[in-house]
């Protein structure tokens, strides 16, 4: 491979970059609309990860099958994001429950009795 020289400031920014995206995750999570707050995070995270491959790891300068191992990891990791959450979000299942977690429907009869 061919000698890649690559300005520190390219570094720098490439940090501030990634320190300052997820101040727009919490200022979504402080609108108060948990959708918004969950879906920009989500887009952040996969901005987060596309300028690290690409600025820090370079990837963009390695074989292409390279790049595709990457890929495959980012939609695994999607993947197995989306199809646990539903569960893990719920209240109960069929052998378990999370005690910790009161429903507000169990919540009101027991507020009414004070």
């Amino acid at each position: 491979m061919s000698e890649h020289v690559v300005d520190p400031g390219q570094y720098i920014k490439t940090w501030l970059i990634l320190v300052l995206l997820p101040l727009f995750s919490i200022g979504a999570f402080l609108t108060g609309s948990r959708p918004l707050a969950i879906a920009v995070s989500v887009v952040i995270v996969l901005i987060s990860t596309v300028v690290a491959m690409t600025r820090f790891m370079e990837i963009d300068r390695l074989p292409s099958f390279i790049s595709y191992i990457f890929v495959t990891a980012v939609v695994f990791v999607g993947l197995f994001f989306f199809m646990v959450a539903p569960d893990v979000m719920k209240h109960d299942g069929q052998h378990w429950f999370k005690p910790a977690v009161q429903t507000d429907q169990e919540a009101a009869p027991a507020a009414g009795h004070r």
